[in-house]
C-alpha cells in the first residue's frame, strides 16, 4: 500500500468519526435557537399624526434591536426600550405595523402585526366642529362689556381642556388679549368678559383652545388646537328694556318679566301670548299708570298686526290672532313708544318660499312637540338656537342640524308660490350609508329620500330626491327623520 493511500484512508475514518460524534450530540444541536425573541405584549395607542407603542423587550442575548416597520419606512431601537412614538403619520388613512427583533446579523423573529388609523387633519375638520359661543351684558343690561360663552364644547368627538387664548380686534387694530375664564370647563363650558366696547363698531375674536380628540368616544394621547375668529357687533345683544305685565300671568309684581329697563331705543322681544291676554308696557316695576308705555290687547282672528303710539296707558294696540309667539318691537324715543307685533310661528316671523331654499336650521318656533321633536333637550352643536335641536356651523360657516334620531322631525311654514311639479333635492353630509328623510305636508307622507354617503360629517354634497306635486298656498311642511346618520343642511325645491 502506498503512502497516499494511507493518508486517503485516515482521512476518511476521521470523516466518519465526526459524524458519528455530531449524530451522538443532535439533542443539543435541535435545542439551539436559531432566532432571535418575539416582541410580545404589543401595545398601540392613535395619536394626532402618531402612533404611541409599548411592548415586553425580548429576554434573550440574541435579540439586539427591535424595527417597526410601515409601508415604506421603518424605524430600529435597542432591544431594551420597551416604548416607542413614530411621528408624521399624515396619510389620513389607516397603517399597518410590522414588529420584530433582530440579531447581529440581521436574522428577524417571529413578527406581529398591528393596525391603527392615527387622527388626521381631515378627521380634525370633519369631526371636531366647535360651537359659537353666545354673547349678553356683563352686567345684564348694556353692551359695552360682554360675557361670552361657549357650551357643549365637548362631544363624542372631542374633549375640551380649559386652554382658551384670544385677541380682540377692532378692524386690523389688536385691542386687548388674553385667557379664558374657566367656567366649568370639565363639562365644556368656557367664557370670557371683554370690556370698554363701543356698541356700534364692528369687532372680531381671533380665538385658540385646546382639544383632546375623541375616536370611538374615548380620548386619544395627544392635544389639538382649533383655531377660529367670529365677528359681532356689540348693540345686536341689547336686552328687551321695558318691565312687561301680561294679564294672564296676574296683575301683581310677580308677573313683571323683560326687567331691564334703559331710556331709549330699539328693542325686540319674543312672548307666548294667547287670545284675552292683555300686555303693558311700564318704565319701571311698579302699576303706575303715569309710568305707563303703552297697553296692547290680544283678540282672536287673523293676524294683522299695527304700529301705535302711547305716552300713557290710553293708548290700546289690537293684535288680531288668537294664539301663538310673538315677536314684539319696541321703539322708545323719550317717553314715547311704538310697538309691532308680528306671529312668529315660522323662524323670525319669515315663512320659506317654495321654489327656493330652505335651511333647515330654520324651523318653526314653539318649541318642543310644535316647531320641532327631538329625543333630548339640548343643542349638542350649541349653535345659532337656544332649543333642543342639534345645531352645528360647517366648515364654510353655514349652519346645519346634526346629531340626527330616528323619530325626530323639523315643521316649517311654507308659502308655495305656484301649483306644479318640484324637484327637491338635499344637502347633507355623511361618512356613512344614512337612512331615510321622509317629507310631510299638511300631515300627508308626500317625499322618501335615502341619502348616500358624502364621505364626512362637513362634507356637504347636493343629492337628488324626487319630482314631486305641490299645491299653491301656505302650509305646514314636516321633515322627518328614519334612523338619518346623516348632517343636514337644506332642502332645496326646484320649480320643473
Amino acid at each position: 500500500m502506498t503512502k497516499s493511500s494511507l493518508i486517503i484512508i485516515a482521512l476518511l475514518s476521521l470523516f466518519v468519526w465526526a459524524c458519528d460524534d455530531m449524530h451522538d450530540n443532535y439533542k443539543d444541536y435541535v435545542k439551539e435557537r436559531i432566532y432571535p425573541g418575539k416582541v410580545d405584549s404589543i401595545r398601540v395607542y392613535v395619536g394626532y399624526q402618531k402612533a404611541y407603542f409599548g411592548w415586553e423587550t425580548p429576554t434573550d442575548a440574541k435579540s439586539k434591536k427591535i424595527v417597526v416597520k410601515y409601508g415604506k419606512d421603518s424605524i430600529v431601537t435597542a432591544s431594551n426600550i420597551d416604548t416607542l412614538i413614530i411621528p408624521n403619520l399624515t396619510s389620513g388613512s389607516g397603517y399597518e405595523f410590522e414588529i420584530f427583533s433582530v440579531d447581529e446579523f440581521w436574522n428577524s423573529s417571529v413578527k406581529s402585526y398591528k393596525t391603527m388609523l392615527p387622527v388626521s387633519d381631515i378627521w380634525v375638520q370633519n369631526n371636531m366642529l366647535v360651537p359659537n359661543p353666545k354673547f349678553k351684558p356683563a352686567d345684564g343690561v348694556h353692551t359695552d362689556s360682554l360675557l361670552v360663552k361657549w357650551s357643549a364644547l365637548s362631544n363624542d368627538f372631542m374633549y375640551y381642556v380649559g386652554d382658551l387664548s384670544y385677541t380682540l380686534k377692532k378692524g386690523e387694530a389688536t385691542i386687548s388679549e388674553g385667557k379664558g375664564m374657566a367656567n366649568d370647563w370639565k363639562n365644556g363650558n368656557e367664557s370670557l368678559k371683554i370690556k370698554n366696547l363701543d356698541i356700534t363698531a364692528q369687532y372680531s375674536i381671533d380665538y385658540k383652545m385646546k382639544m383632546i380628540p375623541r375616536v370611538s368616544g374615548k380620548n386619544i394621547v395627544d392635544t389639538v388646537t382649533i383655531s377660529k375668529s367670529i365677528q359681532f357687533v356689540p348693540k345686536d345683544y341689547q336686552l328687551p328694556p321695558m318691565y312687561l305685565l301680561i294679564q294672564s300671568k296676574g296683575w301683581d309684581a310677580n308677573s313683571f318679566i323683560a326687567v331691564n329697563a334703559v331710556s331709549e331705543g330699539v328693542y325686540r322681544g319674543t312672548f307666548e301670548l294667547k287670545y284675552g291676554d292683555n300686555m303693558r308696557l311700564f318704565k319701571t316695576a311698579a302699576m303706575d299708570a303715569e309710568d305707563q308705555y303703552a297697553y296692547a290687547h290680544f283678540s282672536k282672528g287673523q293676524l294683522a298686526p299695527q304700529v301705535g303710539e302711547a305716552t300713557d296707558g290710553s293708548g290700546n294696540l289690537r293684535f288680531q290672532h288668537a294664539d301663538g309667539t310673538y315677536i314684539i318691537d319696541f321703539d322708545i324715543i323719550g317717553k314715547k313708544v311704538l310697538v309691532k307685533g308680528t306671529v312668529t310661528e315660522a323662524f323670525q316671523g319669515l315663512t320659506a318660499l317654495i321654489p327656493g331654499r330652505i335651511e333647515a336650521e330654520n324651523f318653526n318656533n314653539g318649541g318642543e312637540g310644535v316647531g320641532y321633536h327631538d329625543n333630548d333637550a339640548n343643542n349638542a352643536g350649541g349653535a345659532y338656537r337656544d332649543t333642543g335641536v342639534d345645531i352645528s356651523s360647517g366648515p364654510t360657516g353655514n349652519y346645519n342640524v346634526g346629531w340626527t334620531g330616528t323619530g325626530e322631525w323639523l315643521m316649517y311654514t311654507v308659502d308655495i308660490v305656484e301649483a306644479g311639479t318640484y324637484q327637491v333635492d338635499f344637502s347633507i353630509g355623511s361618512p356613512n350609508n344614512p337612512g331615510n328623510l321622509i317629507l310631510e305636508l299638511d300631515g300627508e307622507d308626500i317625499l322618501t329620500f335615502k341619502g348616500t354617503n358624502t364621505g364626512g360629517w362637513g362634507n356637504f354634497q347636493v343629492q337628488s330626491g324626487e319630482a314631486i306635486e305641490l299645491p299653491k298656498g301656505r302650509h305646514k311642511l314636516k321633515l322627518k327623520m328614519d334612523n338619518p346618520g346623516m348632517n343636514i343642511d337644506a332642502m332645496i325645491f326646484t320649480k320643473k
